[in-house]
């Protein structure tokens, strides 16, 4: 009998499938949960695009090479990448930004930056306080530069989940080796829907104890900025430049640096607010 199942993972913005092999049935749950429409069914004749398979010491995710072998415990966290590739390789259509977004009543707020400078951070804190989020790390834009959402799981800090009041040991795959846990925006804000105009773009950065600081751009190196940011996958930076061009001239640029979270979403969305650009 094949101990298999199928989890089928549909993106909304696409409206494309990936069928995922799991043999370890333990993180079927745990991946229906990561991404917003997954389904799980019985093993059928679709050839699948992913294998999950137990190891002797781990986990093996495939497609990868070499395969991807990780421990049982960074199991669905090696699916999520996965999977999200899998979808990211196969859109010809936006162009791929490394930045978190949220929606504001003026339009998008749009911020990147390396890993580690804070987006999935302020991604949740926006969540939390009632703003919807299109994403916490790639950020689709349509050939109009409109933002729209990627969604799946924020993968914030542990600690930083504990001091706003949560329980990392009840989040999805809590391991307590893990600095990182995963956090559904759903329960609170949720994620965006439809498209947007983005009307802030920043460059952030988290610095420990820093004081907030708020400095705005001039649009060409907005222009840098974002091309800076394009991702690997999607349209390229050639192909992208007329569509960031008009993100641009249609937004605010700055350069922002924090240490407190909570102080930096205030202030961009104050920024938004005040945009000429609507």
């Amino acid at each position: 009998m094949d101990r298999t199942l199928h989890v089928r993972v549909t993106h909304s913005w696409q409206h494309t499938t990936c069928v995922v092999d799991v043999e370890p049935r333990e993180i079927v749950d745990d991946i229906v949960v990561l991404f917003p429409r997954a389904e799980v069914s019985q093993p059928t004749e679709m050839e699948p695009d992913i294998h999950v398979a137990q190891a002797a010491t781990g986990i093996t995710v495939t497609p990868g090479s070499p395969e991807t072998h990780v421990r049982t415990c960074d199991a669905v966290s090696a699916v999520e990448h996965a999977v999200t590739m899998h979808f990211l390789e196969g859109d010809r259509h936006h162009t791929h930004i490394h930045a978190a977004a949220a929606l504001t009543e003026r339009g998008a707020v749009l911020a990147t930056g390396r890993s580690g400078a804070g987006k999935s951070t302020l991604a949740f804190m926006w969540a939390k306080t009632g703003i919807p989020i299109f994403g916490d790390d790639i950020i689709p834009l349509d050939p109009n530069g409109l933002a729209h959402t990627f969604p799946r799981l924020l993968k914030v800090d542990r600690d930083l989940l504990r001091e706003s009041g949560g329980l990392p040991e009840r989040t999805l795959a809590w391991h307590p080796e893990a600095d990182e846990v995963w956090v559904d925006p759903r329960p609170s804000a949720g994620w965006a829907v439809g498209a947007a105009r983005v009307v802030v773009v920043a460059d952030i950065c988290y610095r420990p104890g820093a004081e907030l600081r708020i400095e705005e751009m001039a649009g060409g190196e907005g222009l840098r900025l974002l091309l800076n940011s394009v991702h690997q996958t999607g349209v390229s930076r050639e192909q992208s430049l007329d569509r960031l061009i008009r993100v641009t001239e249609g937004s605010r640029v700055c350069r922002v640096e924090f240490g407190d979270a909570a102080r930096a979403t205030e202030g961009l969305l104050r920024m938004a607010a005040d945009s000429p650009y609507c």
